[in-house]
């Protein structure tokens, strides 16, 4: 994966930065959920997990101090939160009466890790961790399509203001297998030209295997093809290069976006 300087040069954090391919072995977050259809008058139900197979099987999930400002934007665009239910469970404090396509929106704060020779450290960075091996700050971006009835408005193109953000520009409640999604890709609010992997529920129980890989163009625009019907899962990422590494060696974004096609 690889950003082109001309992206980098847009901010001032990134013109000190060097962006390049996110550490395989860090764990994505998503928005699971048993249907992403409910119906009206329904709450929403989800955990976020923590993990590196979709759907997730290791039953570890995003400890809950960790969990950024989670909520859904309804058709109208009024906001609804999203609250923790106990066992990792995670519930919408209303139900949701509006029919129509809903954006869920969470995260993972951003978060220090360090790695030492037993192991990764989580909450501390280089110069709290005697003989740190490397220092990595990073931070997840999730969100979900979820319909409630049927498809309706265009909050799921919403951009939401995340650092790293996958966008769809089709609503993927009106996809059909065989359709095409196209997606855009933002970093720090500018398009991101970068991997994008797909894959759906069934396609690999192992770790990282997606079922399609691309690359979004100089405007931040790719295409998925949708050839399965079910669950799906979009994941980007990257890492900068810290210029001033007493803290951290890298910075490490991770982006999901995940719905069903029915």
């Amino acid at each position: 994966m690889k950003i082109k300087n001309r992206l980098l040069t847009r901010t001032a954090a990134l013109l000190l930065a060097i962006v390049i391919p996110a550490a395989t072995n860090a764990h994505d977050m998503w928005f699971e959920l048993k249907d992403f259809k409910l119906s009206k008058g329904s709450s929403m139900e989800c955990y976020f997990p923590s993990d590196h197979v979709f759907p997730s099987s290791n039953k570890e999930y995003v400890p809950a101090e960790r969990v950024a400002a989670s909520y859904i934007v309804a058709p109208s665009g009024a906001m609804v939160p999203i609250v923790a239910a106990g066992n990792n469970l995670y519930r919408s404090a209303q139900k949701l009466s509006l029919p129509g396509t809903h954006l869920a929106v969470t995260g993972k704060q951003w978060t220090y890790w360090v790695k030492t020779t037993e192991g990764y450290i989580e909450g501390k960075n280089k110069s709290q961790v005697k003989n740190a091996l490397q220092g990595i700050y990073s931070a997840k971006f999730s969100k979900a399509v979820i319909i409630v009835d049927k498809p309706g408005g265009n909050v799921f193109s919403k951009i939401v203001g995340h650092e790293l953000e996958i966008i769809p520009l089709k609503d993927p409640g009106t996809l059909v297998k065989g359709d095409t999604l196209p997606v855009k890709v933002l970093l720090q609010g500018k398009p991101a030209e970068m991997e994008v992997k797909a894959t759906y529920d069934g396609y690999s129980s192992k770790s990282n295997v997606f079922a399609e890989k691309i690359k979004t163009d100089q405007k931040g625009m790719g295409e998925i093809k949708i050839n399965k019907k079910g669950k799906w899962l979009i994941q980007t990422s990257c890492t900068e290069k810290a210029a001033d590494n007493r803290f951290y060696d890298e910075k490490m974004y991770a982006a999901t976006l995940t719905f069903q096609i029915r």
